[in-house]
């Protein structure tokens, strides 16, 4: 090499395929069925743990049962009986470190517009905003 440094040999996708992929556990929360068996597919794929709860009630009760094994949070914003904005408030109350992205059907600017509880304001919060497709 010109520099005088040696050069760095990527590792061959055989290679990249032995390797486990990550590791440690994200709590699912989603109110369909299919999302939470889609995205704990994937993660699984991944090398991910998965625990799955239908609603922030559920989430938040298993969650207090077993904080310290979950690494994240992914959840719906809409949701019955508890939405995300209110799981995220009662998981920040049991782990305040706990990284969680929220997820929404709706655009960006209308998640973060007016809707998001005084108290999470500047609290890093991930919102992962993707759209429904039209019907074929």
């Amino acid at each position: 090499m010109a520099n005088g440094g040696s050069a760095r040999r990527l590792p061959a996708k055989s290679e990249l395929a032995a390797r486990p992929a990550q590791s440690g556990t994200v709590r699912v929360v989603a109110d369909e069925p299919a999302v939470r068996e889609t995205v704990r597919i994937a993660l699984d794929r991944f090398g991910y743990t998965v625990h799955a709860a239908k609603d922030g009630v559920e989430a938040w009760a298993v969650f207090r049962q077993h904080r310290d094994e979950v690494h994240c949070v992914l959840c719906d914003l809409t949701m019955p009986r508890m939405n995300g904005w209110k799981t995220l408030a009662a998981l920040r109350k049991l782990s305040p470190g706990i990284p969680v992205s929220l997820s929404s059907g709706y655009s960006e600017a209308q998640v973060m517009e007016g809707i998001i509880p005084n108290c999470l304001r500047h609290s890093g919060i991930s919102l992962i905003s993707w759209r429904h497709l039209p019907p074929r």
